[in-house]
């Protein structure tokens, strides 16, 4: 911002800025900071959902402030896999083929890989409530 007092940034990187400060009279000053962000590796992953229409807690995916992709598996109890999803805000919704599955445990497998590249891996378990 060139005309902002007290600017305000939330770089998700560590970023360098440059204030430049010209006087009425033409004379000027530079000065150069940096902010140094670093990264934040926590991901939320709940234990359960329950995908009852009542837009709470109604897709299960995993959730972060550092995460600039995900790809997520979900597995029945026999080994199927009945859920696969590449993207960041695309969660189970508990079916499979559009049919709503049984209360249960499923299992699953998630990869995440963060702003800066850094990739981490999650499974466990997940309990579907009706």
């Amino acid at each position: 911002c060139n005309t902002c007092i007290n600017p305000i940034a939330t770089p998700t990187i560590t970023t360098s800025y440059v204030l430049i400060y010209r006087n009425p009279t033409g004379c000027f000053a530079t000065d150069t900071i940096e902010v140094e962000v670093k990264p934040n590796y926590e991901v939320f992953i709940p234990s359960g959902f329950s995908p009852n229409g009542d837009n709470l807690n109604d897709v299960f995916y995993a959730r972060g402030p550092y995460i600039k992709a995900v790809n997520m598996k979900i597995w029945d109890r026999f080994g199927g896999v009945i859920f696969e999803s590449p993207y960041l805000n695309y969660g189970w919704d508990g079916t499979k083929n559009f049919k709503d599955l049984n209360t249960g445990i499923y299992i699953y497998y998630i990869t995440v890989e963060f702003l800066d590249g850094v990739v981490k891996e999650f499974k466990g378990n997940i309990t579907l409530s009706r």
